[in-house]
């Protein structure tokens, strides 16, 4: 048994598809069976059984899973310890993200964090509307953290860095656009659009609308979707979190009575997944980084 086997076997234990497995490892699926089944004569136990198109891992598999964990995470600080002290730290960050976060507040954060860090880290993002399935991803070591508008369930770790400011964007040439002073009940005449309600921003718009008896006359799923429909239409008004790349081509109304701060940012990750070196100087970095009444 050689280290290659031990790095296939825990990757298709994380992904439980030998297809997708063998694509990430850059290998052929029969290279990889024939990993796999070399190590379960070697081992004398079955490590998988099938579930469909998938397989899972057997009760011995999963005892054996730990212990290949353990080995591989130990082996891989002590690489990161070497490559510290010879200037050559690095590493890939798989990030989960909310769609409307990708606009500027994670490529805000990574430019901060590159330019001060000496670190080599490269950064996958992967946009996912869901904390649950960040969760999830982050749980089957898929994601090695993420930024969400909602928190994750316990015992996942939900961090709270900040809050996004909401805001009524309009067209420019949008008839509000010319008015001074303008409340929230001067929206009533017109349509208005934000996210579902399902949705964690979402969830948060509607409530405020509601208590300003106010209602949304259309919903989507994601606040990119609302910025692109707004910008082709010179008669509706959204509400949604604040960006600055969007002041470009849409115009933010300051509006009496709209609430500040109502929406959270959460970093979120797990102290039960192995952590790189590189990784935790990036996490510690962002909490750090955030005071606690700190607005993105």
């Amino acid at each position: 048994m050689n280290l290659a086997q031990l790095h296939y076997f825990r990757k298709l234990a994380q992904l439980e598809h030998y297809t997708q497995a063998a694509q990430e490892l850059f290998i052929s699926q029969p290279s990889l069976s024939a990993s796999i089944s070399a190590m379960e004569d070697e081992l004398h136990i079955k490590l998988f059984q099938k579930k469909g198109r998938n397989v899972r891992l057997t009760k011995d598999g999963k005892e054996f899973y730990a212990y290949v964990c353990r080995a591989l995470d130990t082996l891989q600080d002590g690489i990161d310890t070497a490559w510290e002290r010879g200037g050559l730290l690095s590493g890939q960050m798989d990030l989960a993200c909310s769609p409307s976060l990708l606009l500027d507040f994670v490529p805000e954060l990574i430019a901060n964090y590159q330019a001060q860090s000496h670190t080599k880290m490269r950064f996958q993002f992967h946009s996912i509307r869901s904390a649950q399935e960040m969760a999830c991803g982050i749980t089957e070591n898929l994601y090695d953290a993420a930024f969400s508008t909602d928190p994750a369930p316990a015992p996942m770790l939900s961090i709270p860095l900040c809050t996004q400011k909401l805001s009524v964007f309009v067209h420019p040439n949008h008839p509000l656009n010319r008015k001074q002073n303008l409340c929230l009940s001067d929206l009533s005449s017109y349509p208005i659009l934000t996210c579902k309600a399902n949705t964690p921003t979402g969830h948060i718009i509607h409530n405020m609308l509601g208590q300003s008896g106010l209602s949304a006359s259309q919903t989507f799923d994601d606040e990119m979707t609302i910025y692109g429909y707004l910008s082709h239409n010179q008669e509706l008004i959204a509400i949604a979190p604040e960006s600055p790349v969007l002041t470009h081509t849409l115009t933010a109304l300051p509006v009496c009575g709209m609430p500040e701060n109502l929406l959270p940012i959460y970093l979120i990750y797990s102290k039960e997944n192995h952590i790189s070196k590189a990784a935790r100087q990036f996490l510690t970095f962002v909490q750090e980084g955030f005071p606690t009444s700190k607005i993105a």
